[in-house]
């Protein structure tokens, strides 16, 4: 695959996979929609990818403990980690029916220890007794693209598959199953072949930096037996 990195490459390798020599405004407007669709499905494949992952600061105003998420971002699916700024601390999440059962009483006061997210809305425990500031990390939603010159969000090993996807789709629009089934297939061994190469990786990175630790619990433990018998 030649260098694609904007959305009008992207157009025009779909457009030459489909035949179609030239791209018309009509044209262009629903590989854009191909697009939008085959990123959309990647981003479902990948909720949790990094790309995805987004973070912005919420103020928490004295006796309020509930916000809208929106409030916090345009298009969060996932928030996963929320730490109270000035106190450099990590809230712990709790499932809404757990968050219940801790029967948490509104007129509660203090620095948020807990949260939970529930129908688009978040929620602190303790009440904030005084404005802090949060910093939220979430998983959004995948941003659409629409100008040619737009450059999609997606790392450069995934345009393949916006590639393969937006293909397939063109073929279904033609009533072309056969061979649409065909390229759906080859969509999903790209996307198995994705999946564990990124499997592989991640495992590679833990391994490594379970080598790191071992080796910083060995140079901790080893200071602690030299000053146990020598001294500083």
């Amino acid at each position: 695959m030649p260098f694609v990195s904007s959305v009008n490459g992207l157009q025009e390798e779909i457009a030459r996979r489909l035949n179609e020599s030239s791209i018309s405004a009509d044209h262009g407007d629903k590989y854009t929609t191909y697009i939008n669709f085959a990123m959309e499905d990647i981003a479902t494949h990948f909720p949790k990818a990094p790309w995805l992952q987004s973070s912005a600061v919420l103020t928490l105003a004295a006796a309020t403990r509930t916000w809208q998420t929106s409030s916090i971002g345009s298009d969060i699916r996932h928030v996963f980690d929320v730490r109270i700024s000035a106190q450099n601390s990590k809230l712990q999440y709790f499932d809404p029916v757990a968050f219940d059962q801790l029967d948490p009483k509104p007129e509660d006061a203090g620095i948020p220890t807990l949260y939970t997210v529930f129908n688009d809305e978040i929620t602190f425990y303790p009440t904030p007794d005084a404005d802090y500031g949060a910093q939220v990390r979430y998983f959004k939603g995948v941003t659409q693209v629409s100008a040619a010159s737009a450059v999609p969000e997606l790392p450069r090993q995934f345009l393949q598959g916006v590639i393969l996807y937006g293909w397939a789709l063109g073929l279904q629009e033609r009533e072309d199953v056969d061979t649409s089934m065909i390229i759906e297939q080859k969509y999903q061994v790209w996307m198995d072949r994705v999946k564990k190469e990124l499997k592989k990786i991640s495992k590679d990175s833990k391994r490594m930096l379970s080598i790191r630790e071992i080796q910083t619990a060995n140079r901790y433990y080893s200071n602690e037996v030299s000053q146990m018998f020598f001294g500083n």
